[in-house]
């Protein structure tokens, strides 16, 4: 089960996101490169957020609509409570104790993994809760996830704002409260009372410093049930890629027992902006999209289109398609269902989809309906459960799993070779220094009966290091291989598993002020912000403000909570320990 499966809610609104720029460009790592935010083109620039706090959170989000697990729909309070309910994220306004977890009173924290890999931005220590007027509520911890399906959504902006991209996973230590008052949260408790899967999908942030909205983007998800031993990350189904670049991939999945073809259009359709106005909207010039699944492996040929409601068109039978049905992707339905719909099949449709490819058509400007999104030839999807790794060399197996899918279905016996994929010239080296199961890289890993192939991880120092890296201690490796284009895994980021390696730092027994100097003063140079609480590369500061309160924060705070020191993640386990040693007797 997953977000797509019912019950489940969707929800629709803003998310704030306050990221930190300094760390984008790799050369302000440099201490002699001197700082500065006037010219983009010359060293030093900061960018346009450089007091970024990594602060993300959820901002007027409501439930817009419900499907119960009998598929009854609701789309007022009056038919479930549930619908118009406050969705909001851990902040001032979400102090909450319980007695399985403590929720936090202030916001999660977005994570780049690297200067030389930000397309995987991790969300720590995110909250959700979702409450209705009559006080039925449920709240739940998002796990760590990391950014993924990222692409140029609106082709008419550049930068941040043209994008769109997704975060998938579950929400965990839940507190149900009063669901008696919603006969929809009832459902989903008694389906799925200990974890929910949670997908969201953001998109048109806002870059521009004069604006009242700045930091601020759109926000459209769903929840639903959770299964133990689902990826918690992407739905292990179907899925259908961009036949041209101009739209974004397509989560599918048969539902069977109910004779439906459930549709996740969220990310799939291309949006435009009007200057001058403050909001984005989906491509008016698709409407609706055409599903169709290809008989016979043939070229595409030329069909007909219609619109929502009208009779489903015969399709060229030289293209090898039949349709299957005409789906809505309107800005209406995208924020009233997060881009989720169904289509009801019949046994005979069920049958000729169960191994045969599927495919979305659109209309083309001059009335022609060109191939949108479409299946792999063969059915296949791969991708990988855990795609962000941070290894010290040396330390215990870090283990993921490529998981196959042939037609919806586990896909047994699926040999998968594993390389490193190009990204910058001075990354990925040296190659030998990242190995998965005990090999350095290219290897050959097989899935089993359930579809998956085990990955671990282990390392060694990435030395020498290229001069672009010598002020940064670790090396950035792109995992992936062929299998990625089967479902266009690493759409953005380049690579389908990111794995950050730190450099080995030589132990230090007794440290002085001089050994963690370097440390702290280089996060209060690329995370300038930090100064406003406490500037922790000066010592004097440091005793004034106790050095057992910056200790606690490093030593005993867990790393998924937003207070985590450091916030960036990136700093190496020795050094994190010889931090703690020296607060323990901060000798100067």
């Amino acid at each position: 089960m997953s977000y797509v499966d019912l019950p489940r809610i969707h929800f629709f609104g803003q998310f704030y996101a306050d990221v930190s720029t300094i760390d984008n460009t790799i050369g302000n790592y440099d201490p002699a490169v001197q700082l500065q935010s006037t010219d983009p083109n010359a060293p030093g620039y900061v960018s346009w957020n450089p007091f970024g706090t990594h602060n993300f959170a959820f901002r007027n989000c409501t439930v817009k609509s419900a499907m119960g697990s009998d598929g009854t729909v609701y789309e007022t309070s009056a038919a479930d409570p549930v619908v118009g309910a406050v969705v909001e994220s851990a902040g001032e306004k979400f102090p909450v104790n319980s007695p399985t977890c403590v929720y936090y009173s202030y916001p999660a924290k977005m994570v780049d993994l690297d200067a030389d890999q930000q397309m995987v931005s991790q969300i720590w220590g995110f909250q959700v809760r979702i409450t209705t007027p009559s006080g039925a509520e449920v709240a739940g911890q998002m796990s760590v996830t990391s950014l993924a399906d990222i692409w140029p959504r609106c082709s008419s902006l550049q930068h941040s704002a043209a994008y769109c991209a997704i975060y998938q996973s579950v929400l965990t230590n839940l507190t149900w409260t009063h669901v008696e008052r919603s006969p929809l949260l009832a459902q989903l408790q008694a389906i799925s009372g200990t974890e929910l899967s949670i997908k969201f999908i953001v998109d048109a942030y806002n870059t521009d410093k004069t604006s009242a909205t700045f930091g601020v983007g759109r926000v459209a998800g769903t929840i639903g049930p959770a299964a133990a031993g689902e990826p918690t990350r992407f739905l292990a189904a179907r899925r259908l890629t961009s036949a041209s670049g101009q739209f974004g991939p397509t989560p599918v999945k048969v539902d069977a027992a109910r004779s439906r073809l459930i549709l996740d259009l969220g990310n799939t359709v291309p949006s435009v902006h009007t200057a001058g106005q403050p909001k984005f909207v989906l491509n008016s010039s698709y409407p609706s999209l055409l599903v169709a699944v290809q008989k016979q492996a043939l070229p595409f040929g030329l069909l007909q289109h219609s619109t929502p409601g009208a009779a489903v068109p015969t399709l060229d039978a030289a293209a090898g398609f039949t349709s299957l049905g005409i789906v809505e992707c309107s800005e209406s339905q995208y924020e009233s269902t997060a881009g989720i719909v169904e289509l009801a099949l019949t046994a005979e449709q069920l049958a000729l989809i169960s191994q045969s490819r599927l495919a979305l058509f659109a209309p083309a400007p001059a009335g022609i309906p060109v191939p949108s999104v479409i299946e792999h030839l063969e059915g296949l999807y791969v991708n990988a459960e855990n795609p962000v790794f941070r290894i010290y060399p040396g330390t215990a197996v870090q283990a993921t799993a490529l998981v196959a899918t042939q037609w919806g279905h586990p896909k047994a016996g699926l040999a998968l070779d594993v390389t490193l994929v190009p990204n910058n010239d001075w990354n990925n080296l040296p190659a030998a220094a990242l190995q998965i199961n005990g090999q350095s890289l290219p290897v050959s890993v097989t899935t089993g009966p359930d579809g998956r192939a085990p990955i671990q991880f282990t390392a060694l120092d990435p030395i020498p290091k290229p001069p672009q890296r010598q002020y940064i201690d670790s090396q950035i490796y792109s995992v992936g291989g062929p299998w990625q284009q089967y479902g266009q895994v690493g759409l953005g980021s380049g690579a389908a598993i990111s794995v950050m390696v730190w450099n080995t730092v030589p132990a230090v027994t007794n440290p002085t002020w001089s050994d963690v100097q370097p440390i702290l003063e280089y996060y209060t140079r690329v995370y300038p912000y930090m100064k406003t609480a406490v500037d922790i590369s000066d010592y004097a500061t440091i005793m004034q403000f106790d050095p057992f309160q910056i200790r606690y924060i490093i030593q005993y705070v867990p790393e998924v909570d937003p207070h985590f020191m450091p916030v960036s993640r990136d700093l190496s386990p020795p050094k994190r320990d010889m931090l703690i040693a020296w607060l323990n007797n901060p000798v100067k």
